[in-house]
């Protein structure tokens, strides 16, 4: 019956959202509701084509100011993977980077600090939204070198938001995240007025 598989679908999807830790309000955002501007078409079918697997990067980096849509893409990848998820293979977890922060940090008072690394680690597709509002101590820069370096030469599939422009990154991130000459990176400027105002 239709109504049964779309049923089914609905709620595989739901359980995918929540276990990639997709915040509700982000559930919602998807290619087709992304309120279309002339200068965020490019970025938009470039996202669609990562997310469907048609681009030969493994990474995304969408880097622009704020209120531009660039959170707005990401969430639109993973929704478009938890709706088209091919028996589990390609399943992604979303994390804000001070939130990723946070967890690994709290980790440490139940000595599960590892296990949660891998837990953002091994992801077939890892999201990192806003990269660059972290508190960068030394113990966060570590932290977040390691989980690139990482997904970086194990060609997981990573989709990064900044508003970092590459100058203000970390040179060892800067690095690994701005490496189009390698063809693993596929770097977007998102630009245009911001949503916000």
């Amino acid at each position: 019956c239709p109504c049964r598989a779309e049923q089914d679908r609905v709620t595989r999807q739901r359980a995918l959202s929540q276990w990639s830790e997709l915040p509700s309000a982000l559930q919602t955002m998807t290619f087709e509701t992304l309120a279309l501007k002339p200068e965020l078409r490019d970025a938009m079918l470039t996202c669609r084509n990562y997310a469907k697997g048609d681009l030969s990067e493994r990474w995304l980096v969408l880097s622009g100011p704020n209120g531009t849509g660039k959170t707005h893409l990401a969430a639109a990848v993973l929704n478009w993977r938890n709706d088209h998820d091919e028996g589990g293979k390609r399943f992604g977890k979303w994390v804000n980077t001070p939130d990723l922060l946070a967890d690994l940090r709290d980790g440490f008072r139940d000595d599960t600090a590892e296990q949660r690394y891998i837990r953002y680690r091994d992801v077939a597709l890892l999201v990192l939204d806003d990269l660059g509002a972290e508190n960068a101590t030394a113990w966060a820069r570590e932290q977040l070198f390691r989980l690139i370096e990482h997904r970086s030469v194990n060609l997981m599939e990573t989709v990064i938001t900044t508003n970092l422009k590459p100058g203000a990154m970390l040179p060892r991130l800067a690095d690994r995240l701005l490496a189009v000459h390698t063809g693993l990176v596929k770097v977007i400027e998102v630009r245009g007025e911001s949503w916000r105002s």
